[in-house]
């Protein structure tokens, strides 16, 4: 089953998950029943050995209904879009495809979802990658790739590739980092040494420009809209 090759491939990267969420594809429902069938009447020994202590517990959405996976449908579709749009009508092999596939996942899951509490100044911040992969490195090198219009040099033809990703998936997904509600609704105003994410058009691929509130500007009505 060609599922269960690629669930397996995520466990040898990913590790054991306790739980997996999915709509009801027929491939994953197939899955999780063989994932049963697998481990059924054998002893606690054998189960230990095996490593199936460390089970999957796998939940499925109701039909239909899409906005149960949380953010994963929004995210898959917004860089899958992206990536399509760049590929274009060029053929890529199957291991280039592959690298495009991996490195659009190390790009997406580099964006900030928090600060590590150091210095105010410094511009530090947790990833998902710092949580998925556990390591101190968790981005792959980007270069020096040189210049070239030879159609065989690929590396050079993939990495432009990503590199135009990242332009332009940082725009689209930049704005949804900003929650838009109604002027109705008052929120926390911005403060001095608020810790905000900024757009830098110059900063290299995969790396999120932090910054620290040093000056607000209020307006008349009393709220800070620019600082």
């Amino acid at each position: 089953m060609g599922f269960m090759q690629v669930l397996r491939r995520f466990i040898l990267i990913r590790g054991h998950r306790r739980k997996m969420t999915s709509d009801n594809g027929t491939k994953f429902v197939e899955v999780e029943k063989e994932l049963k069938m697998m481990i059924q009447g054998w002893s606690q020994d054998e189960l230990r050995d095996f490593g199936a202590e460390k089970s999957i517990t796998w939940k499925f959405t109701m039909p239909a209904t899409p906005h149960q996976n949380d953010n994963t449908e929004a995210l898959v579709e917004s860089y899958k879009g992206t990536l399509k749009t760049l590929i274009g009508s060029q053929v890529l092999t199957a291991f280039e495809l592959y690298t495009c596939l991996m490195e659009v996942a190390n790009l997406v899951n580099w964006r900030s979802i928090g600060r590590i509490p150091m210095d105010l100044d410094d511009r530090s911040y947790i990833c998902l990658n710092d949580i998925l992969l556990g390591r101190a490195s968790t981005q792959a090198p980007q270069g020096p790739f040189r210049e070239t219009k030879n159609p065989r040099h690929r590396v050079v033809f993939i990495q432009k590739i990503i590199d135009s990703f990242w332009k332009r998936w940082v725009k689209d997904v930049l704005p949804s980092l900003v929650p838009c509600k109604r002027w109705t609704i008052q929120q926390r105003n911005v403060r001095i040494d608020d810790i905000v994410v900024t757009l830098d058009k110059d900063v290299i691929r995969g790396k999120w420009t932090l910054g620290r509130v040093i000056a607000t500007n209020p307006g008349d009505d009393g709220r800070v809209r620019n600082v």
